[in-house]
């Protein structure tokens, strides 16, 4: 769905949201993980409030998000940015467990107190010409016991070599001759020659 698209139907209120249902079996709203995943942009781009979705729009009772789509890979967990005053404590495994609500803590209302994780992992490899995409790639496994879980953040062995920096030609006004083009030339020239021997060993 196209981030324009999807944003329209947040913002118009036109999302519902199925959650499972209360039953002898299971009496507390507690007893479940919420996870959900999404593949959408999580960073806004221009002056537009649709190109994204918002973080704030997502129902508070989530306890995790899943964020694809996004290059870059944000290590750990990210409490979520519209509330990070009420974060779950961690659990033993070194993830988080969950609080447990009581039985009459289901209507909407109490369960907007709850925060919610993020976890991005990033994209495998390097598509696109940005500075999120030069960081150190890596998969994420995730392990779920009851209501707790664990992101584990494994770094890949072998990926295509990339290298992203920007350069102030103000700041090498002492190496470059402002009126001989070459003189430019040289100076990028001899800055990728050091990018390109500075990310040479890291290829597979």
């Amino acid at each position: 769905v196209r981030d324009e698209r999807l944003s329209r139907v947040f913002l118009q209120q036109n999302i519902t949201w199925v959650r499972p249902e209360q039953t002898p079996e299971s009496p507390e709203i507690s007893d479940w993980l919420n996870i959900m995943t999404i593949h959408q942009n999580r960073v806004f781009h221009g002056s537009g409030h649709t190109s994204a979705i918002d973080e704030n729009w997502l129902p508070r009772w989530l306890d995790l998000v899943v964020w694809g789509h996004e290059h870059e890979c944000k290590l750990g967990d990210q409490p979520s940015s519209s509330s990070a005053a009420h974060h779950a404590p961690r659990s033993k495994a070194g993830g988080r467990s969950k609080p447990r609500a009581r039985k009459d803590d289901v209507d909407d209302e109490a369960m907007q107190e709850t925060d919610f994780e993020v976890f991005q992992p990033g994209s495998s490899c390097a598509i696109q010409l940005s500075e999120g995409e030069a960081r150190k790639k890596h998969f994420m496994s995730l392990d779920i016991q009851g209501t707790s879980y664990k992101a584990t953040y494994i770094p890949f062995s072998k990926v295509r070599p990339f290298a992203f920096e920007t350069v102030a030609l103000r700041d090498h006004a002492d190496e470059i001759d402002a009126e001989d083009p070459r003189s430019l030339e040289t100076f990028l020239t001899r800055k990728i020659e050091q990018m390109i021997a500075g990310v040479a060993g890291t290829s597979g």
